[in-house]
């Protein structure tokens, strides 16, 4: 929020997140750390490719059975 403060985590607003997943978030009310962890996010942007459906549906088949497969099994890990 405006650079001082930052939420760091997985945590999902619903009950599983709560109570199955074991997920979550750690605020941080710190300028200086929230401001370093900004420019970390802002450095990891350049090493990410912009996801392309198209790119994806022509690529590698195996890739996209195990993605098929690990979405199906996610409720489970």
């Amino acid at each position: 929020v405006d650079s001082a403060i930052c939420s760091i985590g997985s945590l999902n607003m619903d009950i599983r997140s709560f109570g199955l997943n074991y997920e979550l978030n750690l605020i941080v009310y710190d300028e200086k750390t929230t401001q370093e962890l900004e420019m970390d996010f802002h450095n990891d942007l350049h090493h990410c490719t912009k996801f392309n459906l198209k790119a994806y549906m022509h690529g590698n088949v195996l890739k996209r059975t195990r993605d098929s497969l690990c979405r199906l099994l996610s409720p489970l890990l």
